[in-house]
């Protein structure tokens, strides 16, 4: 509806005369645009207008770049606007990887004709958003901990800490699993189905969500899908990475104590910021500023135990130190998540 709000989540590096472009043409078409350019007064504080706006917005127009695939503050944006069952519509306008959270939306292409993906996006914008109410009802299970994460006192607290993104696929556990025939199993997937939730994170984490969901799919077979995250803070001066945010998914597996997951790899996002030690032009001394962003994808061992009716594990691996750009190396990890059911 051309009353609804449109906020635009771009990079100014090299998205910024293209999301202009759109958002003149969008306003002549009767739309609601925020976009920063033109809708933060001079003298206003930029964060607070920004996140005034995004509070406010009904949909998030994300500009997919080159440089936005890897802007924590985009990708901050852009994960909020999806915690609050915001519309979210991806508009790539170049080829490079898609975070993989965005993966599973609905996109406009705008890499080969501009004018083609204008016609679509103004159609999308003026019908009925289809809504996922399986997945709205677990986003909604998160609300407390986004606001939290996004709320002013938070932002002013990781300012310093800007976020870094660890994309993963894996599955998981650490206790001995109870013993059970699969047999047994096959004879209860009913029992295993439902919602589960991410109660626990091992080594601690600051922060954490997540939930995981089985599904019967056909005779002695389930569709499991989830999604976790967790925030914990480790950094030099110069560099550091504080997000785990995984997805995975099996369509149709057989449901085991043990599930050992073949060809798992995680995808890492980091952020590197330089702090300056010294004022120079332009900067003050302790100031952060943006130097490089990486993508980049290592293999893992992943594995999901059930424990009992109630307790699934998820357990990632990562066995050996891992470059994934210059110097910027992942050490060795183990992780654990801990779900429990939760069919509220």
């Amino acid at each position: 509806m051309n009353s609804d709000k449109i906020f635009f989540s771009y990079s100014r590096t090299d998205a910024s005369d293209f999301s202009l472009r759109l958002a003149l043409d969008l306003k002549k078409e009767g739309f609601n645009i925020w976009i920063d350019q033109k809708d933060i007064r001079a003298g206003s504080e930029w964060d607070l207008e920004i996140e005034k706006a995004l509070e406010t917005c009904d949909c998030l127009l994300f500009v997919q770049s080159t440089k936005s695939v890897t802007s924590a503050n985009v990708l901050n944006e852009v994960y909020y606007a999806l915690d609050q069952n915001k519309r979210v519509i991806p508009l790539p306008i170049h080829t490079c990887k898609t975070p993989f959270r965005i993966k599973r939306l609905n996109y406009i292409d705008f890499t080969s004709d501009y004018d083609a993906g204008l016609a679509m996006l103004i159609n999308e914008l003026r019908s009925e958003p289809i809504e996922d109410i399986h997945e709205h009802q677990e986003e909604d299970k998160f609300k407390r901990f986004s606001k939290l994460l996004f709320s002013k006192t938070s932002k002013i607290v990781m300012s310093v800490f800007l976020l870094v993104i660890i994309s993963v696929f894996f599955y998981t556990k650490t206790k001995k699993p109870v013993s059970r025939s699969n047999e047994e199993i096959k004879n209860t997937l009913e029992n295993f189905a439902g919602n589960y939730t991410l109660v626990d994170v091992k080594p601690d984490a600051r922060l954490k969500r997540g939930y995981l969901k089985i599904e019967k799919a056909e005779e002695k077979k389930v569709k499991i899908r989830t999604n976790f995250q967790f925030y914990y803070f480790r950094t030099n001066d110069t560099a550091f990475f504080d997000i785990l945010n995984g997805f995975a998914e099996c369509a149709s597996c057989e449901l085991k104590d043990e599930m050992r997951f073949a060809d798992k790899r995680i995808d890492i996002g980091a952020n590197r910021y330089r702090i300056s030690k010294i004022a120079e032009r332009g900067k003050k001394l302790g100031d952060t500023t943006f130097s490089a962003g990486y993508n980049s994808a290592i293999p893992a061992s992943v594995i999901l135990h059930i424990i009992d009716r109630d307790t699934l594990n998820i357990k990632v691996t990562l066995s050996v130190s891992t470059p994934i750009s210059g110097d910027f190396v992942v050490d060795p990890f183990i992780y654990t998540f801990t779900f429990k059911r939760n069919d509220d």
